[in-house]
């Protein structure tokens, strides 16, 4: 059986290279795990974003707090 067929549907009128059967369906999940590995990566950096920001956030609010044990004693 072939793996892929030459068709003469392309767009720009010319001929181009169709994936048949198995070979199409093992592409079409190879390109799902790439998109599944590229969007948990995606994920990861964004929750790092807002982690960070998180952070800076509670930094700013202790910092505009009174320090009790920075006044002076009387």
């Amino acid at each position: 059986m072939a793996w892929c067929r030459w068709d003469g549907t392309a767009r720009d009128g010319g001929w181009r290279r169709t994936l048949l059967g198995q070979a199409r369906l093992d592409a079409l999940r190879f390109a799902r795990r790439v998109v599944e590995q590229h969007t948990a990566r995606q994920l990861d950096l964004i929750d790092r974003w807002i982690a960070d920001e998180e952070r800076r956030q509670a930094e700013r609010q202790r910092g505009d707090q009174p320090n009790p044990a920075a006044a002076p004693a009387p």
